[in-house]
């Protein structure tokens, strides 16, 4: 029996795997509390950061209807928060009444919503808000308190990607589409009103709206379901009330209400009809007292309907069984991600994967780049399986890789984690090493391209593609066997000319009888502007004005238009006047303010704007690359990792860089200095860059001197720190660094090394099968040899040239590959 210093148990309210929570008697004062309890034998560092979260944030509250915390211990066996006893659970209730009379419904859900608009003024987002998570002291005029604050967020926004839903934050049957990560729209304050209509729903009809055993099928539901509407279920329940709880549980948070005054407002005019004799017929309209008074630029798609039904009509026929090639053009900033992210709703419905990957403009030289980042987030979305599935992909990965397993182990090490060490494969000629590999990629690819299971592969910023890459994409789509297999090319159309190693393969591949289909996006038209002003400040005055000093500055490029906004809204030249209720700006000052026509110098400028030393660790970041890593940051910056997540934070919070999965809960219990932090786990925390442009402008504020610097410092640095498992994971980022800043190199045991590590990457390329990074590679090691290195360093040059002949040879360049080997026999 669980015991807890200074206080009785008298019941168990709830017990899981990882949290116990006791109804408890102080032992002095005899007063009731509730402890919720995490056990440090448990392998519960996650858990043990949502007690903490909730701690800290109920801290922040001073509001009758939050329940309040009054201690965080740590007693023996573990960690326990201490509240104040709320009272019992509307669950609870719900399991007792099956349902609440119309009366105590409107009454509790004001309540309720009293509590959510304390919650919202202080910043907070929920995130779980369900009865269960709502109290009230029973047969009692005490007020209804929300708890259970564990995976809520400071963050006004929070960015989600596919996951399995098995790791998803919050409760399956409440949890809203943008929760799912499924939907093309980021968390925010909006994402708890669904979760409340749901609530709602559940109090009067006494179930949820969409009711199924099946994750997946109610993830579906949540995203593309229309819910039932209440007063047909529950026939004495009016029509307004219907209303008001299909409104809080619209797909699009847009179309939600704005604030919790609005519902409140609402609920209580409701209120004062259901105390008039006939409700019958009697209605108003809804959010009269809406405000719109926070500044949220909309998130989805303007000017984009017929691409999208294109978009939505080519993977029907994947889920069909046909194959497709998908490219997407347009400039950068004219929303190809947003768009292409509009197919995770099919996706869902037929139970299929979306996985993404990106090539990087900074990282050209890492062979199958994009590919191999978007086939690791596969692995890992497989890992968080249930044992039953894990087992299931275990058995169908050994039998379709068989022998050959350790060719993919060697490019997707998490594969290693699903089925296990595999022996060495051996030793091939390297035309037999190719179709090896060909083969076992193929097979790879065949386990997961089922009817059951379609498969989406998106590929961002196909202009900075490496041939090798182009060659697998081309490898993939002319095998006849992929029937289920999609694969969406986003590229910047204007850095694509004739000639271009892209344009090369489309036109191999619609020879070989699969024609490539294309979509591209245009800029925003004025009535799409007027459109997207329209909605963000819920006015139709000035919109025409503001929209024409938008799209003279822009261009119509919708990224460009929301960093313009934005620009306006913190130099308060937009703001909201609270005496008229409603959004106000001067065409007249917006023209004379200073803001350039050119997005990068827009962003260097905002970024700017950050404390110094977040501006310099952006700089930094940016340095790595699109996507970087907390523990090479850290090392590259010489800052411990509390300091430089605390300098991290200003650009976190303003959405400017974007933690990967659950990097944000790990980053912020490490600047709360929290205990028992998973250092693993931590070291492996990912974040990205908004946008490429972000990260150019960032890249920007370095001079050319001092990034030369930076690199050649970055990549000494990480060579030094890392092991040497490390080291061959991260070989080719290493030698990016140390080449760019190659002209920094002081001694020849420096040259002499970087010569070695580039030959390392080249046969680490080679291997792989990509000849043509192969060659890059080694010839800037070629480059870094003198004459004498022939007599002092002859293995070393022997085998750098011997490599690079074979690799110019299997990469169709038979003439440099013949005159590089002349070469070799006149040394």
């Amino acid at each position: 029996m669980r015991e807890f210093i200074g206080y009785e148990i008298i019941q168990k309210i709830s017990r899981s795997e990882s949290i116990e929570i006791y109804r408890v008697r102080e032992s002095v004062t005899e007063k009731k509390y509730v402890i919720k309890f995490v056990a440090s034998k448990q392998n519960s560092n996650q858990h043990l950061f949502h007690l903490r979260n909730e701690y800290k944030i109920l801290k922040l509250f001073g509001s009758d209807h939050i329940v309040k915390p009054y201690d965080f211990q740590n007693q023996k066996d573990g960690y326990c928060l201490i509240m104040e006893d709320g009272g019992i659970s509307l669950k609870e209730i719900l399991h007792r009444k099956k349902t609440l009379s119309l009366q105590q419904f409107v009454a509790y859900a004001i309540e309720i919503t009293k509590g959510l608009a304390d919650v919202h003024k202080n910043k907070i987002v929920h995130k779980d808000i369900k009865p269960s998570n709502v109290v009230i002291q029973e047969n009692s005029d005490s007020t209804i308190k929300l708890i259970d604050f564990g995976i809520s967020t400071r963050l006004k926004r929070e960015e989600t990607g596919w996951k399995s839903v098995n790791i998803l934050e919050g409760s399956l049957p409440y949890i809203s589409p943008e929760q799912t990560g499924r939907v093309n729209h980021s968390i925010d304050y909006r994402t708890d009103f669904y979760s409340l209509g749901v609530t709602f729903f559940e109090l009067l009809a006494g179930n949820t709206p969409f009711e199924t055993n099946d994750p997946i099928e109610l993830i579906h539901s949540h995203i593309a379901k229309s819910p039932p509407k209440i007063h047909e279920v529950r026939t004495d329940v009016p029509e307004i009330i219907s209303k008001i709880i299909f409104k809080l549980m619209e797909k699009d948070p847009e179309k939600r209400y704005n604030s919790a005054f609005g519902i409140k407002h609402d609920l209580e005019k409701s209120l004062e009809l259901l105390g008039s004799s006939n409700t019958n017929g009697k209605s108003f309209r809804l959010g009269k007292k809406d405000l719109n008074d926070v500044f949220k630029i909309p998130q989805k798609l303007y000017g984009r309907s017929e691409e999208t039904s294109r978009l939505i009509s080519i993977f029907d026929q994947v889920a069909s069984g046909s194959a497709k090639l998908l490219l997407v053009s347009g400039y950068s900033g004219i929303g190809k991600s947003a768009f292409i992210h509009e197919t995770h709703k099919p996706i869902t419905e037929k139970h299929g994967f979306f996985i993404q990957g990106k090539f990087d403009q900074f990282q050209r030289n890492i062979p199958f780049s994009a590919l191999l980042i978007a086939f690791r987030e596969l692995m890992h979305f497989l890992l968080a399986e249930t044992e039953d599935s894990l087992n299931h992909w275990r058995e169908e990965l050994d039998f379709a890789l068989g022998k050959n397993a350790q060719v993919l182990i060697d490019v997707i090490p998490e594969l290693e984690l699903i089925i296990g060490k595999k022996l060495p494969v051996p030793v091939l000629s390297p035309a037999e090493n190719q179709n090896r590999f060909n083969l076992t990629f193929q097979n790879f690819i065949s386990v997961f391209n089922k009817k059951e299971h379609p498969i989406v592969l998106f590929i961002d910023d196909l202009q900075w593609a490496d041939i090798s890459s182009l060659s697998l994409i081309k490898l993939i789509m002319t095998n006849s066997d992929n029937k289920y297999f999609m694969i969406i090319g986003a590229y910047r159309d204007n850095e694509v000319k004739t000639g271009h190693p892209l344009l090369k393969t489309v036109e191999e591949i619609n020879k070989s009888g699969l024609e490539v289909e294309n979509i591209r996006l245009n800029p925003l038209t004025m009535d799409n502007i007027q459109e997207l002003i329209s909605d963000t400040f819920d006015t139709k005055q000035g919109v025409e004005q503001l929209a024409e000093i938008l799209i003279q500055k822009t261009g119509g490029n919708p990224f460009f238009i929301g960093e313009f906004l934005k620009s306006l809204y913190k130099a308060e030249i937009i703001d909201f006047n609270y005496k008229t209720n409603e959004w106000q700006w001067d065409s007249n000052n917006i023209h004379s303010y200073g803001i350039t026509d050119n997005v990068v110098d827009l962003m260097v400028k905002n970024i700017r704007n950050f404390p110094e030393n977040t501006s310099k660790i952006l700089s930094l970041a940016a340095c790595l690359g699109n996507q970087f890593d907390i523990k090479f940051l850290s090392i590259i910056s010489e800052l411990s990792y509390k300091d430089l997540i605390d300098f991290l934070w200003p650009a976190i919070e303003e959405g400017v860089i974007i933690p990967i999965g659950n990097a944000q809960s790990i980053l912020q219990a490490v600047r709360e200095e929290a205990e028992s932090i998973d250092m693993i786990e931590l070291e492996k925390s990912k974040i990205r860059f908004q946008h490429d442009r972000v990260q150019q402008a960032a890249y920007s504020l370095i001079d050319d001197r001092k990034k030369k610097e930076v690199h050649y410092k970055a990549g000494i640095s990480i060579l030094a720190k890392v092991s040497e498992e490390e080291k061959g994971e991260k070989l080719f980022e290493i030698t990016r660094h140390l080449n760019e800043g190659r002209d920094l190199i002081s001694s020849e045991s420096e040259r002499i090394r970087l010569v070695q590590l580039n030959l390392q990457a080249g046969q680490k390329a080679k291997l792989a099968t990509a000849y043509e990074s192969a060659v890059n590679i080694l010839l800037t090691a070629k480059d870094l040899l003198k004459e004498e290195d022939w007599d002092s360093q002859y293995s070393l040059v022997f085998s750098l040239h011997t490599n690079l002949i074979e690799s110019f040879y299997l990469s169709d360049d038979l003439e440099q590959s013949q005159k590089l080997l002349e070469y070799c026999y006149v040394m």
